[in-house]
């Protein structure tokens, strides 16, 4: 698969990313959801597409490894800022961080939002 492929790819998972928060009434602008997969990577967006065609239909396919994405890249802090940014705004416009289990610490998801919760900055609100 040459990296035109892989790059196609990702875009696609980029814009059902911004859909599926448009979706669910959140603002999420394009380049954003297309930075979130930039910081999980092409080839990676792809080859985890692939695998789950092989199981889901196209359609969900797309939707669940838009989420999954967005969760590790926020969970595991890959890409910049901007990246990670955007990829909780996704999980949070499309009402996926309500699916959390907070009880699970060693999820790195719901460690880095409880240590945000706790940290003495947030403690002034």
């Amino acid at each position: 698969m040459g990296f035109f492929n892989n790059w196609n790819t990702a875009g696609k998972i980029g814009y059902v990313m911004h859909g599926l928060t448009v979706e669910q009434g959140a603002s999420m602008k394009e380049n954003a959801c297309h930075a979130v997969v930039k910081a999980y990577g092409w080839k990676n967006a792809t080859l985890l597409l692939e695998e789950l065609k092989l199981r889901l239909d196209e359609f969900q396919a797309y939707r669940v490894v838009s989420k999954m994405i967005a969760y590790y890249v926020y969970g595991r802090e890959l890409g910049g800022l901007d990246a990670q940014a955007a990829a909780y705004a996704f999980l949070d416009g499309t009402g996926a961080l309500n699916d959390l289990d907070w009880e699970d610490k060693n999820d790195p998801v719901v460690s880095k939002l409880l240590a945000q919760k706790s940290s003495p900055e947030n403690a002034k609100d």
